[in-house]
């Protein structure tokens, strides 16, 4: 599980709040290594509206970044869900696979993806730009 804490802006450029040790301590005693991401709502509507230059610079001026790779990235971990895309100008699958890697050994999970891409690109405006060796 990922434990998400919504801050005030002032707490997450701060990096404190007197609620998280709190938080952080109770965690630990009942999910032992589970994730908590401290992050401000109000703080990436913000940046959310602005473009790649200008966010930059916003979490330059603050002192603070974006905590939504930091999430996005802990809720793939947590789930154990792989993310493989395939891009293309004219068609962009995105395939997102389940494994367990406790359960499954590299040389099975190996030819899983060729086993995937290969099935993928059998569609003719895939197989026409991208070449795979298995």
């Amino acid at each position: 599980m990922v434990y998400l804490v919504n801050l005030s802006e002032k707490d997450v450029v701060r990096k404190k709040n007197k609620w998280l040790a709190r938080i952080k301590q109770w965690i630990d005693t009942n999910n032992p290594g589970d994730p908590l991401i401290p992050f401000s709502v109000s703080f990436e509507e913000r940046l959310a509206s602005l473009s790649a230059e200008d966010k930059k610079a916003e979490e330059e001026k603050v002192g603070a970044n974006s905590a939504l790779p930091k999430i996005t990235h802990a809720g793939y971990t947590c789930l154990e869900v792989s993310w493989f895309s395939v891009l293309n100008t004219t068609v962009f699958p995105t395939f997102e696979c389940h494994f367990s890697s406790s359960d499954t050994s590299p040389a099975v999970l190996t030819k899983f993806v060729h086993g995937l891409f290969g099935k993928a690109l059998k569609h003719p405006k895939l197989r026409a730009s991208f070449s795979m060796s298995v």
